[in-house]
């Protein structure tokens, strides 16, 4: 009785012979050499056949990419149509999409040459897509052409070698490809920290070297420098996830945050800070030198960015919930620390400018925490062990206790490593 494998070896040979003896059926007999010809011929359609499908076939794969995930509006943007920025040739290929030169029109690799062609608009990856340059994925369009009404993956997507843009095509496959899916779905979470991150540090180099530097000739603590930092990152994290990026939320979030600052400083002040500067110095100077000083950091950031980052910017959409998240848990944290560090075990009110200091960090940090590190007990136990310990280090080196309305001062080390330490990690993990 013949095993398994020589039925399975059996089928799989008559599956390829049958074909080839049924074309050579109506000449009648023939020889060797002509039946193992057709045995060829076969095998190259079937080759070329499976070559056809790896490259083109998307297996009805559209009906989930698009129909379900509507990747295709995500790829297409807003201004054609989609939602969102939009995906363009230079980010695909930085997440390891392929382009088939051979396969764009004449024109359009003429104007490629010349350098005609913006690699950062999506427009010009629907014009890929249309002419199936892209290796790996299929759009499909309306009956007009203009809109991207889906997408679909095919084999090619992972396992493929291609040319990239303006260089000679290549042959063959590459299995194991670099490709980063998980990085193709680009992260409005991750992209608004980094940006708010850049505008903080550029904004503060700004405020030191102008503001401070060459206009004023003073220098104050560290103490104003990190808490600025985590003013500005929070006022522009929160204000991009609402506005996004550009010139107008900018602006607008720059005045935010002047008028928030210069109430800090009249009230809030901590240590390093003048408390006693009259009205002239902080609203009639304060207010359009810190503007300019923070909105020119701004600028320079989202340069930076757009050089970067061309056709990316803060879908709004679905980090303003993700900020508000971030402030409501940082809010409830800060308030279970009132309770059980603060109340509890040191038995003494710390002033109001330390809430206020400690609220920016933590907001910042389950932002960046969790758009990282991810939810589950596992990063909400890590995040409340670095929260706890970054408060810690803050309040050791920069952060007095009794303002706004006492003499500021310091706790001591068993003070903070023994309670302060410990209550905010527990509350840092109720509240998480």
């Amino acid at each position: 009785m013949p095993t398994r494998t020589g039925l399975l070896f059996a089928l799989l040979l008559s599956s390829t012979l049958i074909p080839a003896a049924a074309q050579m059926g109506a000449k009648g007999a023939i020889s060797g050499k002509d039946f193992d010809a057709a045995a060829a011929e076969q095998a190259r359609r079937y080759l070329e056949e499976g070559r056809e499908t790896f490259r083109f076939d998307t297996f009805g794969s559209e009906d989930f990419w698009g129909g379900k995930l509507k990747l295709h509006e995500a790829i297409a943007g807003e201004k054609n149509g989609g939602k969102g920025p939009g995906l363009s040739p230079q980010k695909a290929l930085e997440l390891g999409l392929k382009v088939d030169v051979s396969a764009i029109p004449k024109e359009v690799v003429e104007a490629l040459g010349r350098n005609e062609v913006d690699l950062a608009d999506p427009a010009s990856t629907l014009v890929l897509l249309k002419a199936n340059a892209v290796v790996g994925v299929t759009g499909f369009f309306s009956e007009d052409g203009k809109t991207l009404t889906s997408v679909g993956i095919q084999c090619a997507v992972c396992h493929e070698v291609a040319a990239q843009m303006g260089q000679p095509p290549g042959s063959g496959v590459v299995h194991n490809s670099s490709r980063n899916a998980g990085a193709a779905h680009v992260s409005p979470r991750k992209d608004a920290i980094k940006f708010s991150i850049l505008v903080g540090l550029s904004a503060i180099f700004v405020d030191a070297a102008i503001a401070h530097g060459l206009l004023w000739e003073n220098d104050p603590y560290w103490t104003y420098w990190i808490t600025k930092t985590f003013l500005i990152t929070t006022v522009f994290l929160f204000g991009t996830a609402f506005l996004g990026i550009g010139i107008i939320p900018g602006l607008v979030l720059t005045a935010v945050h002047t008028l928030i600052f210069e109430i800090y400083y009249q009230w809030l002040a901590p240590v390093g800070l003048p408390r006693e500067l009259d009205f002239n110095h902080l609203w009639i100077t304060g207010v359009p030198v810190h503007f300019l000083a923070i909105f020119g950091g701004y600028l320079m950031a989202l340069w930076l960015w757009r050089r970067n980052h061309p056709a990316l910017e803060a879908e709004r959409g679905e980090t303003w919930r993700f900020v508000v998240y971030g402030l409501v848990t940082a809010v409830m944290i800060v308030a279970n620390d009132g309770i059980l560090t603060q109340l509890l075990l040191l038995q003494d009110f710390p002033g109001i400018t330390f809430f206020v200091q400690h609220i920016l960090i933590a907001f910042v940090f389950v932002c960046v925490w969790t758009a990282y590190a991810g939810a589950g007990p596992t990063g909400w136990t890590v995040g409340a062990l670095m929260l706890a310990l970054v408060w810690t280090t803050y309040a050791m080196y920069l952060g007095p206790r009794g303002l706004l309305f006492e003499e500021p001062y310091y706790s001591g080390y068993r003070d903070l490593w023994w309670l302060s330490f410990s209550g905010g990690f527990v509350s840092a993990l109720i509240g998480w």
